[in-house]
């Protein structure tokens, strides 16, 4: 830094009773010191520092102020005005007065800084920028020539820069929810802060995402380019995540900036936790045809989180119906559908459903759980719908009691009763001493190799619900209480059916 010191040039003020003077000075712009009457008011004015030129010549301005008149020999007082007209600070600032020596100074404010002979100093030291400091003094002057008081000034010119201090300072916070499903986008928030004051430049945020999250589109790390902070402010950023697996996760994101600022955030954690479902089902694996079948179907989450929206289902078989269900369980379609709800983690629930077999065939059952967040479950369960024959064999005689010599005609029915067709059904016929057998007629021919008795034919198939009759003709030969008996075969029977007839001959 270039110091100079400029001296200012004397400034005098002379009493002269009757007349009043201002003298003003300025050696850079106005050549020497000059003089005018100018009347203040019963006191003498005296500037130094360009009064009647531009200030810019001399940033240092003394104006003096005595009284006009003074008694000889009686204290009197006059001050000195030292300011700063400019925009800097002056240095090392000093007023000298040069008192004549029939003049002695009694008191001075502020304090003298040194007297050497007739001359006394004030270092005033510092003036900032429209600073102004006053001297103030008391003194006699012992006779009429001793009246004329000298000022002179000097300092030093200071150029000052002051560039503006800034301290910036980054903060990151970064939030997260505590809790999320493997299915859910996880929203994070990530909050840059200036604290401190003037510009972080150039901010950029960095998130390494941990093992098992990426954003939503995949990649595995975030990357965001602030710009410019200003003190003070803040700026908040969202981003989308997604979990590749079950576990717990932590987050955290870090900040720097171009002219060397860096800060992180704490740690904030996510557990990912996933539903999982199974399902089972259990049936019948012979069905008959007519018959109710009881299934039962379990369903379990055996994942770590709650399955909600949870709906099981099973099909209804190809030739069932249905019949009914537990739990609020309702026909829906071609299945049966149970609307759990929430199932809990850990949890299972059982639930049945009555089928009723309409048709013969094999039946699959599929049961289904779906819940929010989970993937479907499946399991299936096979019936085999089979039909069974049920013969029912009947024998009724026409005419009871007859007279002996009368003729007797007799009815064989077999009905199929059951689900299932019935093959070889053969039927005999065989009488007591009583009655002898005559002819026959029917679905099958018969055939008898002497008149105690009568074997049709086998009937190749008698299918569900059908009948065939066959008819037979015998003769009273004696009287008596008379016994006719039918006997009844089928590849369904392992034992022969007898359907005993009675009739009365007189």
């Amino acid at each position: 830094m270039f110091h100079s010191k400029k001296l200012i040039p004397l400034l005098a003020l002379v009493l002269v009773v009757g007349t009043a003077f201002v003298l003003s000075g300025c050696a850079s712009c106005c050549g020497e010191a000059k003089s005018k009457p100018a009347s203040t008011g019963g006191a003498l004015r005296g500037v130094l520092g360009c009064d009647d030129c531009e200030k810019s010549s001399s940033p240092l301005h003394i104006e003096k102020e005595m009284p006009r008149q003074i008694v000889v020999g009686k204290p009197y007082t006059y001050t000195i005005k030292v300011s700063n007209e400019s925009s800097c600070v002056l240095e090392d600032v000093v007023v000298n007065e040069r008192v004549p020596e029939k003049y002695e100074m009694q008191t001075a404010t502020p304090k003298l800084s040194n007297v050497a002979g007739r001359v006394a100093t004030w270092d005033l030291g510092y003036l900032k920028a429209g600073e102004t400091k006053v001297i103030t003094i008391t003194g006699i002057a012992s006779d009429a020539s001793a009246t004329t008081a000298c000022t002179t000034g000097d300092y030093t010119p200071v150029l000052c820069l002051s560039p503006e201090a800034i301290s910036p300072s980054l903060k990151v916070a970064i939030e997260a929810p505590d809790q999320a499903l493997i299915c859910d986008t996880i929203p994070v928030k990530i909050t840059v802060t200036n604290s401190g004051t003037g510009y972080a430049q150039g901010v950029v945020i960095t998130q390494a995402l941990p093992k098992g999250l990426t954003t939503t589109d995949g990649k595995t790390s975030v990357t965001i380019n602030v710009g410019d902070l200003a003190g003070g402010a803040s700026k908040a950023f969202s981003v989308n995540l997604k979990a590749t697996e079950t576990g717990s996760f932590a987050n955290k994101a870090s900040a720097e900036a171009s002219n060397g600022l860096s800060a992180a955030s704490g740690s904030v954690t996510t557990e990912v936790s996933q539903p999982v479902l199974k399902v089972n089902i259990a049936g019948p694996s012979k069905i008959f045809v007519t018959k109710n079948a009881n299934y039962e179907v379990t369903a379990q989450n055996v994942g770590d989180a709650a399955s909600a929206n949870t709906v099981v289902s099973a099909t209804i078989p190809s030739g069932m119906k249905f019949v009914s269900a537990t739990n609020g369980g309702a026909a829906d379609g071609g299945k049966v559908v149970w609307n759990i709800g929430t199932l809990e983690a850990g949890k299972s629930v059982k639930l049945g459903m009555t089928l009723n077999s309409v048709t013969g065939g094999t039946g699959e059952s599929v049961a289904r759980a779906t819940g929010t967040c989970c993937q479907e479950a499946g399991a299936r369960v096979q019936s085999d719908v089979q039909g069974i024959p049920a013969i029912l064999l009947e024998v009724i005689d026409t005419e009871d009691p007859i007279q002996v010599g009368g003729t007797e005609k007799l009815y064989i029915t077999v009905t199929n009763q059951g689900s299932a067709p019935d093959n070889d059904i053969v039927v005999k016929v065989k009488f007591e001493e009583n009655l002898d057998y005559v002819a026959a007629s029917g679905p099958t021919p018969g055939r008898s190799d002497d008149v105690k008795s009568v074997e049709f034919a086998p009937l190749a198939s008698l299918g569900a619900g059908q009948k065939a009759t066959w008819e037979v003709t015998a003769k009273a030969a004696s009287e008596g209480d008379h016994r006719t008996t039918v006997v009844m075969t089928s590849d369904a029977i392992s034992r022969p059916v007898q359907e005993t007839e009675a009739t009365r001959i007189y």
